[in-house]
């Protein structure tokens, strides 16, 4: 039991509301929005996801290698991959488009600009 401003709340363990077996998500982080749960694998998908069901549906392949969390900003999806590809893509129910793919080339321009992190939008600027 823990006492919470006086009144006494039941310790319950989290129970699994659903699961998706095959998806491997080890590095990013979902979006939420809208009923649907967008989760990028470590292979370069984006999967659409009904929120409360995990029923899959959608996936769109953008890529190869994924390590940054996909950002959903003014209705569009932005996401990097480690080998020098920044994508935008626009989600809808049934499919994902495309909307833009840019390679950011290395200094060298031989090997791969790696894109890690996640993107950061501000003021309508990636």
């Amino acid at each position: 039991v823990i006492c919470l401003d006086g009144a006494q709340i039941e310790k319950k363990s989290p129970k699994l509301v659903w699961k998706v077996d095959g998806l491997k998500a080890r590095y990013t982080s979902p979006i939420i929005h809208e009923g649907r749960l967008y989760i990028t694998d470590d292979i370069g998908k984006l999967y659409c996801l009904d929120a409360k069901t995990g029923e899959q549906q959608w996936k769109y392949n953008y890529g190869r290698n994924s390590r940054g969390s996909p950002v959903l900003a003014d209705g569009k999806i932005f996401i990097g991959e480690v080998n020098s590809f920044f994508h935008i893509l626009q989600p809808g129910a049934k499919k994902c488009t495309l909307l833009h793919k840019e390679l950011l080339p290395s200094l060298d321009g031989d090997s791969d600009t790696e894109i890690n992190g996640s993107p950061a939008v501000a003021n309508g600027r990636v």
